[in-house]
């Protein structure tokens, strides 16, 4: 009989060293499932992200069907990702929206990246991928903005880089260009003869490509939103231009291509506002017989020179004004043929007006040529989401500054030289404090948001029932706090016949009554009293203990 209760006694304890243990591991970490027989863990305090077990991830769709990966709802604390060998694949929308994520750390048994993998990972500044991936899933790497380079390890039998550009092994094929990159410029090698879907993707520092002769498509959405490209030439091979493909190119004023040009996809131009000129190796017949996709207004709209040859953007030998014509002499980019033609009233002096935006109402500059009254209107879309990184701290003696993200009622992103960010002092202790965005230049008015600095969590060291329908509670001490809260419940989610506690900042342990010979549920939190507020941590794990 003592060796029963003897080996029933050490059952007893550890089965509560590990309930203990993995209490405390949960302190600071979430887990759970994302595939048949892979898990994850995230540790909100490092940042670290783990996926490890055998097999493929789950895919996910976000954008579409707002199915997100399990731990989305604490994407911002994500930093860096470690997935462990026997992992299998990178699912559909896996990291989507991982603003704070730096580095990933992709084994060799990786075989796929799927979609949208790490779409809008915009602190992301480089990625290494193995020689087993053998597939890449659509627009994996959209809008990183912060991307400089894509590794490819020499033995990947599918994929390639050179100087952080992804490409098929061959380099027949370019994927994508890392938006990131400071570069003004950049030439397509000769090799390549296609331009994949996205490939350029908010390179928004971009002013220049040049592009081969021997490339035969550009993909959808290709150069979508590069702001700084001016001019694009495409050579004589290509064939079609696909959907968006130079949507967003705001700054794009001219586009030289020749008759083989036979489709142009839907809204490929749209919003290219400043395109004025449109440089066709070909007469108006030849124009009109191409397919041409809706939304291409701004092709439409923009001035066209029909020819036999593919004239440059020329030189201006005589000046023109708004009363006077000029002279301007074009060579043709594939022969060096020269023509000579008229300029009529192109320069004007123009004054601006700037009506400026708001949260509300759309602002706009209009600049009006006071020769001739020739009037162009640009619009400054009103600003609508102003967001904070993080809105929620847990106390760390270190004082806290979130970012602020402003974006319009287009959904891009404004720069910060649109406005300023004044934080309230200190930002170390618990409280709540303001940040307040001032706007200036295009913009007017100002916008205060909040953030909650919260006491650290405490864990439960251990639970006991001394006597009847009594529960002996013990608990981590915590600094920096005015006491704890307690709460014992008949229920595990704490909805009926719940009981609630409190306990001094210096107390350690608290012995609670409750009802007989009852499953009882308990949890613990800290507190802090904060100009007569009380600021309250997230509760510990919940501990159950039957009472005599």
């Amino acid at each position: 009989m003592k060796k029963i209760l003897s080996l029933f006694l050490s059952i007893i304890m550890v089965i509560s060293v590990t309930s203990i243990s993995n209490f405390n591991a949960f302190a600071a970490t979430y887990s759970g499932t994302c595939g048949t027989n892979v898990t994850w863990t995230l540790n909100t305090s490092t940042g670290k992200l783990v996926i490890s077990g055998k097999g493929s991830m789950s895919n996910y769709d976000y954008s579409s069907t707002h199915s997100s990966p399990p731990w989305h709802s604490n994407y911002t604390y994500i930093k860096t990702v470690e997935i462990q060998s026997g992992v299998t694949s990178i699912g559909d929308d896996a990291f989507f929206d991982c603003e704070s994520l730096t580095s990933v750390a992709i084994p060799n048994s990786v075989i796929s990246i799927g979609d949208y993998a790490f779409y809008f990972c915009t602190s992301l500044t480089s990625i290494t991928i193995p020689n087993s991936v053998t597939s890449i899933g659509d627009h994996a790497f959209w809008v990183c903005t912060s991307l400089t380079s894509i590794t490819v390890d020499s033995n990947n039998k599918n994929y390639s880089s050179t100087n952080g550009v992804l490409y098929t092994k061959n380099k027949t094929e370019l994927i994508q260009y890392p938006a990131g990159r400071t570069d003004a410029s950049f030439t397509v090698p000769s090799s390549v003869t296609s331009i994949g879907d996205g490939a350029f993707f908010y390179c928004e520092r971009l002013t220049s490509i040049a592009i081969p002769n021997g490339v035969t498509s550009i993909g959808d959405d290709v150069f979508y939103s590069c702001e700084r490209l001016t001019s694009i030439t495409i050579p004589n091979s290509v064939t079609s231009i696909g959907n968006g493909a130079f949507s967003w190119c705001t700054s794009l004023t001219t586009v030289t291509m020749s008759n083989n040009v036979a489709s142009i996809g839907n809204s490929a131009f749209y919003s290219c506002e400043r395109l004025t000129s449109v440089y066709y190796c070909g007469n108006e017949t030849d124009w009109n017989k191409m397919s041409v996709g809706y939304d291409n207004n701004a092709l439409k709209v923009a001035n066209k020179y029909y020819r036999n040859h593919n004239y440059n953007s020329g030189t201006i030998t005589k000046k023109a004004n708004c009363t006077a014509t000029g002279v301007k002499t074009y060579t043709c980019t594939f022969c060096g043929a020269t023509k000579i033609n008229t300029i009529a009233k192109t320069t004007h002096t123009y004054k601006t007006t700037t009506s400026k935006a708001t949260t509300k109402k759309n602002g706009s500059i209009v600049k009006k040529c006071s020769v001739c009254g020739t009037t162009i209107k640009t619009t400054v879309y009103h600003l609508k989401t102003i967001t904070l990184s993080k809105t929620s701290y847990t106390y760390n003696g270190k004082a806290q500054k979130p970012t602020v993200t402003v974006k319009n009622s287009k959904g891009k992103k404004i720069s910060a030289s649109n406005y300023t960010v004044k934080y309230a002092s200190g930002r170390k202790k618990v409280g709540k404090y303001s940040v307040k965005i001032t706007f200036k230049g295009n913009y007017s008015g100002s916008k205060t948001l909040y953030f909650t600095i919260k006491p650290k969590a405490t864990s439960v060291s251990s639970i006991s029932t001394p006597k009847s329908a009594q529960i002996k509670l013990k608990w981590k001490k915590i600094s920096n706090i005015d006491g704890y809260e307690i709460q014992v419940s008949k229920s595990n989610k704490f909805s009926s016949q719940t009981k609630k506690y409190t306990a001094k900042a210096s107390d350690t342990n608290k012995t609670l009554k409750f009802l007989k010979k009852t499953k009882s549920y308990v949890r613990i939190r800290t507190y802090k009293k904060v100009n007569g507020k009380k600021y309250y941590s997230s509760w510990s794990k919940v501990k159950s203990i039957k009472t005599k």
